[in-house]
């Protein structure tokens, strides 16, 4: 079985790069149509089984008392300020805190496929902006919280260690401009019913008046891999 889901991208001048969350891998898109993986993201480490979490996730009984690798699910790419692509993943199942916040957020050299952890410890991490400043990344957790709602974390620089930067209703997309994040909310909040309600939200987020004030994406036509200037490419 062919599993794909191109659930993100990121459009630079040399090529489209994809967030593939079916094959669990990082795509390249040449302009000419070539369609190319970069890499495919590793697996955590296992989880054990118990008839608890069998009986949970809908697996058979016989599963309890063995280990299981999930597969992360990439949600997001964005450039960094080091040339390399960073990407959020959640887990694989479940994504929500049951099985600790597992969510994570790994870069990959475009060049040789390399992938390296940043950091984990997010939950339902969907998306992310990097700041080509500073170097910080904001972290969009759909489940986050400690009433699992939502919010959005932030790691400094070289840090692997997340810390909260506020509460917002179940946030999916984010995006960093000119100093404010922008984001998607309310994204999927259910019913009495447990559907879906139509009152998702775009919900900017000012960073000005503290130590995030200076990161901004307004430079970020100028891609820093390839030397693009083309202001059509501005984000």
């Amino acid at each position: 079985m062919v599993d794909t889901h191109s659930y993100a991208s990121l459009a630079l001048s040399d090529a489209v790069y994809v967030a593939d969350a079916g094959g669990n891998a990082i795509l390249r898109v040449d302009y000419d149509g070539t369609v190319s993986a970069v890499a495919v993201l590793p697996t955590g480490d296992p989880i054990l089984i118990t008839a608890e979490i069998a009986a949970a996730a809908g697996l058979p009984a016989c599963a309890a008392d063995h280990e299981y690798r999930f597969e992360p699910v990439p949600t997001d790419v964005e450039l960094g300020p080091d040339g390399w692509l960073y990407v959020t993943t959640l887990p694989g199942g479940p994504e929500d805190a049951s099985l600790g916040a597992r969510g994570s957020v790994h870069r990959v050299d475009p060049d040789s496929g390399d992938v390296e952890l940043v950091a984990t410890g997010f939950v339902g991490a969907t998306g992310l902006a990097v700041s080509r400043g500073s170097g910080r990344i904001y972290v969009a957790e759909h489940f986050g919280g400690s009433d699992g709602t939502g919010q959005v974390s932030v790691l400094e620089s070289g840090s692997d260690t997340p810390r909260v930067l506020t509460a917002i209703s179940s946030p999916a997309a984010i995006e960093l401009r000119k100093g404010d994040l922008y984001l998607t909310t309310d994204s999927v909040v259910p019913d009495a019913t447990g559907a879906p309600q139509p009152i998702g939200k775009v919900t900017r987020i000012a960073l000005a008046g503290d130590r995030h004030s200076d990161d901004s994406s307004q430079d970020w036509n100028r891609d820093s891999r390839h030397h693009s200037t083309d202001s059509s490419d501005e984000e």
